[in-house]
C-alpha cells in the first residue's frame, strides 16, 4: 500500500494530455462550458450575499466580495470565449480562486454563514482532481484545512460560541473538500494508468494505433507551429512473412523490435512512433517539408542496415499536409488521421510495386471533407523517391481503406 501511495505521489498531472482527450471527442467545448457555469455561479452566490444579514456589512468587506464577484465573473467568460488556459494560468486560476473564497467568507458577518461557504473549496478540488496532480491538490487541502481550522475556532471560541456546532461542521466540511478529492484522483490516476498501457505495444514497447491517435493530437500542441507540416509515415517490413516461415516467429518477433529501436534512434525524441500491427509501423511528426523525404531515407537506411539474423528492408508511403490545416481539422483530428494514414498506405504499396526497399511520397491533395464537413483540400507537399531528382506520386489512390490489422493485412503482402 505504501508503495502504491508513493507511486501516485510520485505522479505528474498531465494537464495537456487531459485537454487532448476532450478535444478530438467533441467535449472541450460542452467542458468549458460546465466550467465556466460552476465559475460563474460562484460568482452569483457572492453577489447574492452581499444583500444578506449574514453577509458583509461595512463597505471594504462589501467591495472586496464584489471584487471577487467580478473576478469569477471574468475568470468564466475567459472559459467561454478564449478556450483552454495555460498550465500556468490555470495554476493562477486555481490559486486566486483559494484566496478568493477564504477572503470572501471571512467578510460575512456570521462566521458560521462563511463556514459553510468554505465548501466552495470542493469545486476547485474536483478541477484539480482532474487537470493537475496531487502535489497541487495537497497544497490546496492544506490551505482549506488552514481555512477551516480558522473558522472553527472562530465560530466555536468567538462571541457566542458553539464549539459542538464548529467542530461538526468543520469535521462534515474536511470529508467533503479535504479528504474526498484524494480518492478520487487516486481512481482517476488508476484509470489513467490503464488507459496509457492498453496504448502500447507490449512487443516493441511503440504505442498501438489508439496511442498515436491520442498523442498525435499533442505533438501539434506540443510544437505550437501552425505554420509547420505535419507528415504522417507508413513503413512496412518487406517479405516478412518469409522471415517468419524460414526462420520461425520468434526470429521474427526480434526483427520486429530491431527495427523500432532503429527507427527510433533516427527520428527525432518528440515524433509519435506507433506500431499498427503485424510488420506495420506509423510515424507522426512535425518538420520542414524539404526534409520529409531525408527523415524517410534515414529510417529506410536505418532498418536496411547489417545485421547477423534475418535482415530486411522496408517499404515507406509518406503523406503530409500543413500544420495550419492540421489545426484547422483538430475537432475531426481521428477522421483526418485516418486520411493520412490511407493516403501513406496507398503510397506504400506503390513502393512495394516499385520494387520495394524504397520511399514514395503522395503529392496529391489530403481531401478531408468527410471528416471537417467542408470541401477544404489540404495540399500535401512534393518529395524525391531515393535515388532520382524526380517527385514519385500516386495516380490511382482508392478511396476504400482496409480497416483489418496488419496481421491480417500481411498475408496479402510479400
Amino acid at each position: 500500500m505504501e508503495g502504491f501511495l508513493r507511486e501516485w505521489w510520485s505522479s505528474k498531472g498531465d494537464y495537456r494530455w487531459v485537454v487532448d482527450y476532450f478535444e478530438p471527442r467533441a467535449m472541450e467545448s460542452k467542458i468549458r462550458w460546465l466550467l465556466a457555469v460552476c465559475t460563474a455561479l460562484l460568482g452569483v452566490v457572492s453577489a447574492i450575499m452581499i444583500f444578506s444579514p449574514s453577509g458583509p456589512r461595512d463597505g471594504l468587506p462589501t467591495a472586496m466580495v464584489a471584487a471577487a464577484t467580478v473576478f469569477t465573473l471574468v475568470a468564466a467568460l475567459h472559459w467561454i470565449f478564449l478556450g483552454w488556459p495555460s498550465w500556468q494560468l490555470s495554476a493562477a486560476f486555481v490559486v486566486c480562486g483559494d484566496l478568493g473564497i477564504a477572503t470572501v467568507c471571512w467578510q460575512y458577518s456570521n462566521h458560521l454563514v462563511g463556514m459553510y461557504g468554505l465548501n466552495s473549496f470542493v469545486v476547485l478540488s474536483l478541477y484539480l482532481v482532474f487537470f493537475h496532480g496531487p502535489r497541487a491538490l495537497a497544497l490546496h487541502s492544506a490551505w482549506a484545512l488552514l481555512s477551516l481550522t480558522v473558522f472553527v475556532i472562530a465560530v466555536g471560541w468567538g462571541p457566542d460560541g458553539d464549539p459542538a456546532m464548529a467542530i461538526a461542521q468543520g469535521l462534515a466540511s474536511v470529508v467533503i473538500v479535504v479528504a474526498i478529492p484524494p480518492i478520487l484522483q487516486i481512481g482517476f490516476w488508476m484509470m489513467r494508468s490503464d488507459a496509457d498501457s492498453s496504448m502500447v505495444d507490449p512487443l516493441t514497447g511503440l504505442l498501438n494505433r489508439r496511442g498515436l491517435y491520442m498523442h498525435a493530437g499533442e505533438l501539434i500542441s506540443l510544437e505550437g507551429a501552425a505554420d509547420a507540416d505535419v507528415i504522417v509515415m507508413v513503413l512496412d517490413l518487406d517479405r516478412f512473412k518469409h522471415i517468419n516461415d524460414t526462420h520461425g516467429h520468434a526470429i521474427g518477433d526480434e526483427v520486429l523490435v530491431r527495427s523500432a529501436r532503429r527507427i527510433k534512434s533516427v527520428v527525432r525524441g518528440g515524433a509519435v512512433l506507433a506500431r499498427f500491427g503485424g510488420e506495420e509501423f506509423v510515424l507522426v511528426d512535425v518538420i520542414p517539408r524539404l526534409h520529409a523525404d531525408a527523415v524517410a531515407e534515414r529510417i529506410r537506411a536505418a532498418i536496411a542496415a547489417p545485421t547477423d539474423i534475418a535482415p530486411v528492408t522496408a517499404s515507406i508511403g509518406v503523406s503530409c499536409v500543413s500544420g495550419s490545416g492540421f489545426l484547422a481539422a483538430r475537432m475531426h483530428l481521428a477522421d483526418l488521421l485516418d486520411t493520412m494514414v490511407v493516403v501513406a498506405d496507398q503510397a506504400m504499396y506503390q513502393a512495394k510495386r516499385d520494387g520495394r526497399h524504397c520511399v514514395v511520397v503522395d503529392l496529391e491533395g489530403v481531401d478531408v471533407a468527410s471528416s471537417s464537413g467542408s470541401k477544404t483540400r489540404l495540399p500535401t507537399l512534393a518529395s524525391h523517391s531515393p535515388g532520382t531528382g524526380k517527385a514519385r506520386t500516386r495516380r490511382d489512390r482508392r478511396r476504400s481503406f482496409d480497416r483489418r490489422s496488419g496481421a491480417d493485412r500481411r498475408l496479402r503482402r510479400s
